[in-house]
């Protein structure tokens, strides 16, 4: 089970005002069922995530709101510490505006808004002590195609409210440094390892796929973010036999316009897979909007696995409060 305070009253937190677009209870996700049919769900970007549960002392798995394009309007029901992490937009307390990364005191009555997201996709809205909903399957994530975990299975609406547990600690304000936080470039490099069936396609289609800038289309979702530029044609027209997937694999479908899998994705699939998103880099297509251009570059296993010990070095470094990672105060 993804930790969260166990064994504690819960109480109502947050009202929800306003749903905004697709927004959703995630945590990690439930990794293992993939033989079953279930792929993990979870945040889109599970570093945001990870960080804006750091920010409030939460498990790092703990389970928060993702908001995708456009956030929630929420009115606080107890006295509550949260936190925003993820894309950039116009965010509000009680109409004044305020950053993201950063803890927040509410009381209750206080009004927090989520406006839209003008840089990035996703922001994860998290609380002290994370949002108490059922667990299913060892994770609260939502798997919105099968109606599974979160909020009875579904997108948030009007008048839902979320529990948690009663905040007893003293809030001491944290935020990450300036220089910590993600850069969402207008041209996004996603660093890639050649795929399960790189062999099915001839040198020029991968260098023609290496070297192409592609575009975000408004059919992605949660299960796969679509590009549209330069196709990549395999060796054989025909659909493989299918094969297992896995979140961050780049299918090629026969129109030649490449798919990176998202949590929600399907968890087998003909497609031939070209190339896959190395570790670290899979937070990043949670932040990829309609109309963002993407470029990939291939890197070497030495390389990809480097990059992610050195992320999972800092995140594991989040908790030491003391350094100089975060500045606290009062």
């Amino acid at each position: 089970m993804i930790g969260q305070k166990q064994g504690q009253e819960e109480i109502d937190l947050l009202e929800i005002i306003r749903p905004g677009v697709q927004s959703s209870i995630q945590d990690l996700g439930r990794p293992g069922y993939g033989r079953f049919g279930i792929p993990p769900a979870g945040a889109m970007d599970p570093w945001s995530l990870q960080v804006t549960n750091a920010l409030l002392g939460n498990p790092a798995g703990a389970a928060a709101v993702e908001m995708t394009l456009a956030g929630v309007k929420a009115r606080c029901l107890a006295p509550s510490v949260v936190a925003l992490g993820g894309g950039e937009g116009e965010y509000f307390l009680n109409g004044q505006r305020v950053a993201p990364w950063q803890s927040l005191a509410l009381s209750p009555g206080d009004m927090l808004d989520v406006g839209g997201i003008s840089r990035g996709c996703r922001v994860y809205l998290g609380v002290h002590g994370g949002i108490e909903v059922p667990v299913v399957l060892g994770s609260r994530s939502t798997y919105l195609p099968a109606s599974l975990g979160g909020k009875e299975g579904r997108a948030l609406r009007r008048g839902d409210i979320l529990r948690g547990h009663p905040c007893e600690e003293k809030h001491i304000s944290r935020r990450l440094l300036p220089s910590l936080r993600p850069v969402l470039a207008d041209k996004a490099e996603l660093r890639v390892l050649r795929g399960l069936h790189a062999a099915f396609f001839p040198a020029e289609e991968w260098e023609r796929f290496l070297a192409s800038d592609y575009t975000v289309t408004p059919r992605s979702n949660r299960m796969g973010c679509r590009l549209a530029g330069e196709a990549v044609k395999a060796r054989s027209a025909g659909n493989l036999i299918s094969d297992a997937l896995v979140t961050g694999a780049i299918q090629v479908p026969p129109d030649g316009e490449p798919i990176i899998l998202g949590v929600d994705r399907q968890t087998t699939g003909g497609y031939p897979v070209i190339a896959a998103l190395v570790t670290a880099d899979l937070a990043k297509v949670g932040q990829l909007p309609p109309g963002q251009i993407v470029r990939f570059r291939a890197i070497s296993l030495a390389e990809a696995q480097e990059l992610k010990e050195k992320q999972a070095k800092f995140l594991r470094s989040l908790s030491l409060w003391g350094k100089e990672t975060f500045i606290c105060g009062r």
